[in-house]
Formats: C-alpha cells, sequence, structure tokens
C-alpha cells in the first residue's frame, strides 16, 4: 500500500508543480483585464495558455493516472489521494481538447467576453442620448422609474445580437466538438459530469423542483402583478418584462416604497468587515487587496478570484454607494470566506470547494443579512428602530426571493440544455416559450428577429454554469431553516452572533475543500441528502 500511495503522490506533485504557476499567471492576467477591459490580450496570456493545455494534452499521463486509479480501487484504497486523482482525471478531460480545437474555442470565447463585458448601449434617456453600462440600467430598473423603461429593458438586451453575429453559435458547436471527441453526447452533459453531478439525478431534481414551485409562484406572481399594475396604474393583463426590476425578472421586483434605496452615509466596506469579524469570519485582508472603485474601463459585473489557492483572493466591484452594492459585496465576500479557510495544508488539488453550488449557497445566505436592521443602521447612521419595516417579516422575503431565483434558474438549466443538444434550431422561440411557462411572463411583440437570450452572459462566461446558482439557492434555503427554523429573528445578525454560524461555516463545510465530494458535505450539515423541498419547506 505504501509503494502505491508514493507512487499516487509523485503523479500529483510532477501535476501540481507544472500547474500552480500557469494558473497563477492565468489567474494574475484575467485580474488585470478585468480591472481595465481595454487592456489587450497579451502574449504572456497566450502562452501560459498554450502550457496549460499541453499538460492536459499529455495522454501517456493521464493513462498513468487511469491505471493509479484503478490499482486504487482493487486495493479499496479511496483516502485523499484517490481523490485527487479523480479530480485531476476530469481536469485532463475538460482541459484537454486538441490544440486547434482548444485554440479556436479560446480564441472566439474571448472576442465574444471581450464585446459582452465592453458592451455600454447608447440610450435616448432622460431627455439625452446616454451610454449606460448593464450596473445601470439594472440601477434604474430597480429605482421604480416609470418612464422609459422599456427603452432601458430593450438596451440591455441588444447585446444579444451583437454576440449571435461573433458567433456564439460557432462556439457552441466547438465546445460540443470537443465534448463528443471525449466520450460525450454533447458540452452540456460533459461539463455535469466532469462537475461530480449526474445529469439524470439533477434533470429529475428539476422537474421535481418545477412542481414543488409551481403553484407557490403563481401566487406570489399574482401578487406580485397585482402590485405592479398598481403602481404603474395599468391592467395587470398589459404588464411587460421590462415593468419588472431587472432585464431578466430574477429578483424581487422592489421599488422606493420597500427598497432602502439611500446613499450610504458610511464607508460599505469597512461595515461589511466589521460584519465579517462579528461572525468569527476574518476578511480583512482580503478587501483590502480587491477593487471597489468606479473607473471607465472596469468590467461591469463584480467577482470573486481566488488568484494561487494560498490565500491571494480578491474581489472586483463597483463601489455605487447603495444598497445594491451591499447585497452584492455580501455576496462576493461569502466566496471569499470560503477560498480563504480552506484548509492550507490540503494538497493544491484539493484547496477549493467541495462544489461551486455549495460557495454559491454561502454566499446567498450571507447576501441576507443586507436586509438586517441592525447592520443597515450602521450604514445610514440611523438607529435600527428606523428599518425595522425592511426586516419586518425577513424570512418570508427571503424565501420569496428564492422561489423567484428558482424559477428563472429554470429557464436558464432547460436553454442550455437545449441549446447544446440542438444549436440550430429557433433559439428566441425556445427562450420565450421558458420565459412563458415558468416564469409567466408576457412575451413582447415583435420579438422573432432579436437575440434576448444571449444578453445573458453567462451563456459565454460561465457555460453549463446557471444550475450551481440554483442549487446554492435550496442548499442555501436550508441553512436558513436549519439556524432559523420557527420565526423571524430580532435581528439575524445578533442571532447568528449567538449561534457561531461562521464557526460552523469555518469547521464544517469550508475547511473540508475539495477533501469531501459535496454529498458528504450535504449530509454532514442537514443528515439527508439535497432536496428541492429544501427551497420550500414542504415534505
Amino acid at each position: 500500500m505504501n509503494t502505491l500511495l508514493d507512487e499516487c503522490n509523485k503523479l500529483i506533485s510532477l501535476y501540481e508543480l507544472q500547474r500552480i504557476p500557469l494558473e497563477k499567471q492565468l489567474h494574475t492576467i484575467w485580474w488585470e483585464s478585468v480591472t481595465d477591459t481595454k487592456t489587450p490580450i497579451t502574449r504572456n496570456a497566450s502562452e501560459a495558455s498554450i502550457k496549460l493545455w499541453k499538460i492536459h494534452s499529455n495522454h501517456k499521463f493521464l493513462q498513468k493516472v487511469n491505471r493509479k486509479l484503478d490499482d486504487c480501487i482493487k486495493a479499496g484504497y479511496q483516502g485523499q489521494e484517490f481523490r485527487c486523482l479523480e479530480i485531476l482525471k476530469a481536469n485532463f478531460i475538460r482541459e484537454g481538447f486538441s490544440g486547434d480545437l482548444r485554440k479556436g474555442i479560446e480564441s472566439l470565447s474571448s472576442l465574444l467576453e471581450h464585446r459582452a463585458l465592453n458592451y455600454r448601449p447608447v440610450i435616448d434617456y432622460r431627455g439625452r442620448k446616454r451610454r449606460l453600462t448593464q450596473n445601470d440600467i439594472h440601477a434604474e430598473l430597480r429605482s421604480g422609474l416609470k418612464i422609459q423603461r422599456k427603452a432601458l429593458w430593450e438596451g440591455g438586451r441588444r447585446v444579444g445580437k451583437i454576440l449571435f453575429r461573433s458567433g456564439f453559435i460557432e462556439l457552441v458547436k466547438l465546445r460540443n466538438q470537443g465534448a463528443r471527441a471525449s466520450g460525450f453526447n454533447d458540452f452540456h452533459e460533459m461539463s455535469l459530469i466532469l462537475d461530480e453531478l449526474d445529469p439524470c439525478w439533477l434533470d429529475n431534481f428539476m422537474t421535481e423542483l418545477d412542481n414543488v414551485t409551481r403553484v407557490p409562484f403563481e401566487i406570489l406572481k399574482e401578487q406580485i402583478d397585482t402590485r405592479l399594475a398598481s403602481y404603474f396604474g395599468i391592467k395587470t393583463t398589459s404588464l411587460m418584462p421590462w415593468h419588472y426590476s431587472d432585464l431578466h425578472f430574477q429578483e424581487l421586483p422592489v421599488w422606493k416604497k420597500t427598497d432602502p434605496g439611500k446613499k450610504l452615509k458610511s464607508d460599505p466596506v469597512k461595515n461589511i468587515s466589521r460584519l465579517f469579524r462579528s461572525l468569527e469570519i476574518d476578511i480583512s485582508d482580503i478587501l483590502l487587496s480587491s477593487d471597489f472603485k468606479k473607473r471607465k474601463n472596469k468590467i461591469s459585473h463584480a467577482y470573486c478570484l481566488d488568484l494561487d489557492r494560498m490565500g491571494d483572493v480578491r474581489i472586483i466591484a463597483t463601489d455605487t454607494n447603495d444598497f445594491t452594492f451591499i447585497s452584492t459585496l455580501l455576496h462576493e465576500c461569502g466566496h471569499a470566506a470560503f477560498f480563504k479557510y480552506i484548509n492550507s495544508d490540503l494538497p493544491y488539488i484539493l484547496r477549493q470547494p467541495a462544489h461551486t453550488f455549495l460557495t454559491e449557497g454561502v454566499a446567498i445566505f450571507l447576501q441576507n443579512f443586507a436586509w438586517d436592521a441592525d447592520f443597515l443602521s450602521t450604514l445610514y447612521s440611523k438607529k435600527p428602530g428606523f428599518w425595522k419595516k425592511y426586516q419586518t417579516n425577513n424570512l418570508e422575503r427571503i424565501q420569496r426571493e428564492s422561489l423567484i431565483f428558482a424559477r428563472w434558474s429554470l429557464v436558464m438549466y432547460q436553454f442550455e440544455k437545449a441549446l447544446y443538444k440542438n444549436p440550430e434550431q429557433d433559439l428566441q422561440k425556445l427562450w420565450w416559450e421558458l420565459v412563458s411557462k415558468y416564469q409567466l411572463l408576457q412575451v413582447p411583440p415583435d420579438r422573432e428577429s432579436r437575440c434576448d437570450w444571449l444578453s445573458k452572459v453567462h451563456l459565454i462566461t460561465n457555460p453549463v454554469y446557471y444550475h450551481n446558482y440554483l442549487l446554492g439557492t435550496v442548499f442555501s434555503s436550508a441553512l436558513m431553516r436549519k439556524f432559523f427554523p420557527l420565526s423571524t429573528p430580532e435581528s439575524l445578525l445578533s442571532s447568528a452572533k449567538s449561534l457561531k454560524i461562521g464557526r460552523f461555516f469555518r469547521d464544517s463545510i469550508f475547511m473540508h475543500g475539495k477533501s469531501l465530494h459535496w454529498q458528504d458535505v450535504i449530509l454532514k450539515t442537514f443528515g439527508e441528502v439535497l432536496s428541492p423541498t429544501m427551497l420550500t419547506g414542504s415534505d
């Protein structure tokens, strides 16, 4: 057994020796490119990508990995070395496409991502033409503005046509080509399997989730539509997608009467740092190395990046000095905390979350503190009592948010699955059929020639990813019920402190990294498997 483990560790060490410096180099280049989107794709990035591809195109090395996996199984060993080799094998399949194919995918995806992230539509707005970011459009839609909403909504959607004409379908076909060469039916199936998700299990999960959320969502949607129609002074039958608070109806609609929406009176970053420390999670070092300044050539999306799996974790977001920034930053800090507190003694391969959806779930859970009255009082220099109306029935609000997001995520999951199965079909028709089915939104007239579906940049930058948000939402809902099972606490923050939630996250979820399979993490946390009923609380 010792000889077998020594041989396994030699393979693992050789792989890490080659991958670690290249991965850090690529992450550093990516960080520089998103902090300044006008930075051209550098020669160093291309060289590092080629070297990383060469590692994973070494078929002899992969054969050695497969042999050692077989030897471990025969010896009845499935410890840490076996786990590393499992993940290493998935990396080889995922990143080992042939040279020309890999080059084609990287070139086209880089072009599309660059155009998506630099998209700034010119909109005839407030009496003059303005060039707006997607963040600007979201903020305006969320502000409760009653006029020109359609112009803003259409401005945010026009990027789809640009990306379609730039070759997105060709990118889908290239991804499928690589997946089929590796023995999978398509890129969607490959992505799930290599990410340790059984496609059949996930399909059944989504079907059950649709069933358990359909009626509660219909009731909620009717309540929302009644209130929106009253607010805009129209009939519910006249409501269109732009009357909701974001481009895709993935959030609970708000307007000035129900959203704090005020300018902050104190430094949000310092206050969030203080909030996390009160939960026994210190991320002050991460916040110091992050980028929150508003600049012209900076991406409008928020990300958290673990550069080296050794503590260099950074967040990029734009401080808009409002409630939306607070909510976004709390979410990204959840990711950051997860990355930071993974046991640094684990092998490099295992120093990552057990699954992406677990980090999404933690991020969503911590994002809920944006509505905590005690926390809001520190940001807006008002006494906690002033904010009680925003915390009223906080758990119910969280459940509504989760329900809306779940229905939107079903659209994304089913759309991407169908996209990779047949990229030549009428995707615009498919998109609106799914939106109508799962979100109960009306289809606006004259949309046939548009590419509304491609206004979601995740299709380019994070393909076959949205199920992670959905599973994370279910995980977050289960965590809320675990810690706050009966009723809304007077303060989520105070309750979280007394329940030692931060310590629980560090010791029970974060530190294990990928040494545990995600199913084992779920079982350790809840004593049962992940289920759609965890979202609604129904049996």
